[in-house]
């Protein structure tokens, strides 16, 4: 997705501009629920599939809903709202309907659960919630890690200011970050807690089985309730340190060739290492908007080490 402020091209699932910080979505979708009128589902120009069912877009987590409760999609630049044939039915302004054109400030409700639908005035500052906040901080952060900046402030502080970004965006307890020389072989580490304080490397373990999966699927892995998950339930590290969440997010870069002695080849990607941050004790839930945001920053973040890994 292009962006229209400063022509950078984005990934598809991204709702904000990860150099300028400028808004890619087109409406939201905004919940009226007392429980949780904090969520916010923003709206691209694509569809969204709807309902109770984990592999929908925008997931209701509430047994008036359908697990394929209703569709939304963006035709000539317009967002229509189908019914999938759901049980209780889909209405929009307290009428039940089978497919209709929705404009700014329709009321729509999927079951009992109900929002509110907004295409217009969509500034940051009208829809601003605490996850939007956190962007603002996170945008702001990344944009001043210029290499005047990295000089001054050092290898291992600039470092620890992305492990605190981590943290932060995923509400997790510590941070951890692997940088390779080859694969399998570990060149640096870095950890951090919650309060922007290092925490001496020997003393921190990890889930071994989390790392791995990262770096196979190149994709993000979020555990939550590990006890209870029979990927990791058995793993020492998580009966002994009494994990019950985490994050690990691969730090893949586009770059042909090695920074440095960091990083190694597979396939067709360089891998420079692994983010890490987890939760003991207390089990905590990663919302679907800050999955989003770490999804939105990941290649900033990445591009931000490389600029560290560069200048050092």
């Amino acid at each position: 997705m292009i962006c229209s402020n400063c022509n950078l091209q984005n990934n598809d699932d991204a709702y904000f501009c990860v150099r300028c910080g400028n808004k890619l979505f087109q409406a939201i979708l905004k919940s009226q629920n007392p429980s949780d009128s904090e969520i916010i589902h923003y709206l691209a120009a694509r569809s969204y599939q709807i309902g109770r069912d984990v592999g929908n877009d925008i997931i209701i987590a509430d047994r008036s809903v359908s697990t394929r409760h209703a569709q939304i999609r963006f035709v000539d630049h317009e967002f229509y709202l189908w019914d999938r044939g759901s049980k209780n039915g889909t209405l929009v302004n307290n009428e039940i309907i089978d497919q209709v054109k929705l404009n700014h400030q329709d009321s729509i409700q999927f079951g009992r659960q109900k929002f509110i639908f907004q295409s217009k005035d969509l500034s940051l500052a009208s829809i601003q919630t605490e996850e939007e906040k956190l962007i603002q901080r996170v945008q702001k952060t990344l944009s001043s890690m210029t290499p005047a900046y990295l000089m001054q402030h050092g290898f291992e502080e600039s470092l620890g200011v992305i492990i605190d970004l981590v943290i932060e965006i995923c509400l997790c307890q510590r941070g951890y970050l692997v940088l390779y020389s080859d694969r399998d072989k570990t060149e640096f580490t870095l950890a951090r807690n919650f309060n922007a304080e290092s925490i001496a490397n020997h003393s921190i373990e990890i889930s071994s089985t989390a790392v791995k999966k990262a770096l196979e699927t190149r994709e993000i892995v979020v555990a939550e309730n590990m006890p209870l998950d029979s990927h990791f339930r058995a793993q020492e590290s998580v009966v002994r340190l009494q994990l019950m969440s985490l994050v690990c997010l691969p730090l893949l870069s586009k770059r042909p060739t090695k920074i440095g002695r960091y990083g190694y080849f597979a396939t067709d990607r360089l891998v420079l290492g692994i983010l890490y941050a987890d939760t003991w004790q207390v089990n905590q839930h990663l919302p679907l908007r800050r999955r989003e945001i770490l999804r939105s920053f990941t290649e900033r973040i990445v591009q931000t080490i490389e600029t560290i890994l560069a200048v050092q």
